[in-house]
């Protein structure tokens, strides 16, 4: 792999500005003892950003941002492999070297108000987008990665945060999402939507209680069919730090009510059945310790010339 990146930033009165340019060239080679063949991938990118946001306020609390960014997703390596792997007497999970690259671009316009509320639109395109799909043929099923054409994602979400109470906040964020997957032979849309409810409650003594909850018609993503009822997942954690703050203990519980989605996708091109399946998860429990020895400001000057501990970090 080879790769070169330049960045520039700069303002003009009320508009920052940044650009971008990176190059990366990939060669993935493999060799197949089993029918002799060799297999030669590569893959060549220049890949722009821009961002542009214009301040609307003397106080720059308030902005609108214009965004363009371009992307690559390779395909997993040992899936470019054209191995065969029984899984059962009537599945097989196969590699594909005729796997391409899934190249994307994202679009983005937002607007920032006080620092406080926060609206973005995205338009994402991906070209030849890839994934594990199963390929239903004479009884026999065969598991692999397939390039399924080009799917276009535009999503809409607004976010803030109410202080309801000196202890309660209340963080806001419903999304839209609509999405796109077609080639010549197939399409298939749907529209989805969520919200996440984030309540946290702060107590005496460096007590926390987070209780979050997503309310969706379907998969978060916005690809998936959309389920024909509303699901609720609901998170709850509970921190505390001590010792000064520099330890913090939490334990939290997912998906207490054991409600993650179950979804299945199927796609038809030609006589060739695709099907996409997510399984139900269990509530989850766990539990996190985390401790700080020391700060920044504890690294007295000789200590970080000797070191060359880059002050800005700190």
């Amino acid at each position: 792999m080879f790769s070169g990146y330049t960045s520039f930033d700069s303002n003009y009165k009320k508009l920052k500005y940044s650009l971008g340019l990176r190059l990366e060239h990939v060669e993935i080679k493999s060799f197949s003892e089993t029918i002799g063949q060799k297999f030669n991938n590569s893959y060549t990118n220049f890949l722009p950003v821009i961002a542009l946001k214009y301040m609307t306020n003397i106080m720059q609390t308030s902005n609108i941002g214009l965004s363009y960014r371009k992307g690559y997703k390779l395909p997993p390596y040992v899936q470019l492999n054209p191995f065969e792997t029984f899984v059962n007497s009537n599945t097989i999970e196969r590699g594909n070297p005729q796997l391409t690259q899934n190249v994307y671009h994202i679009f983005g316009l937002s607007h920032t108000i006080n620092n406080k509320y926060f609206l973005s639109l995205n338009a994402n395109i991906y070209n030849n987008l890839f994934q594990t799909t199963q390929i239903i043929e004479d009884d026999n099923t065969t598991i692999s990665y397939q390039n399924l054409g080009n799917r276009y994602l535009y999503k809409a979400d607004f976010r803030t945060t109410l202080k309801l109470y000196p202890w309660w906040r209340l963080n806001v964020n419903p999304m839209l999402r609509y999405s796109v997957l077609k080639n010549g032979r197939v399409k298939n849309d749907a529209f989805t939507w969520n919200a996440y409810l984030t309540n946290t409650f702060t107590f005496p003594k460096s007590l926390v209680l987070n209780v979050t909850s997503l309310i969706s018609n379907g998969e978060s993503s916005g690809f998936d069919t959309p389920n024909s009822f509303v699901r609720i997942n609901t998170r709850i954690s509970l921190s505390k730090r001590f010792l000064k703050n520099k330890a913090s203990a939490s334990i939290g519980i997912a998906d207490i009510l054991g409600v993650s989605n179950r979804t299945e996708s199927n796609y038809v091109i030609d006589n060739t059945s695709f099907s996409r399946r997510a399984e139900i998860q269990s509530p989850l429990i766990n539990f996190n310790f985390s401790y700080r020895f020391s700060s920044g400001s504890k690294i007295n000057k000789k200590s970080k010339k000797s070191t060359g501990v880059d002050s800005s970090r700190l």
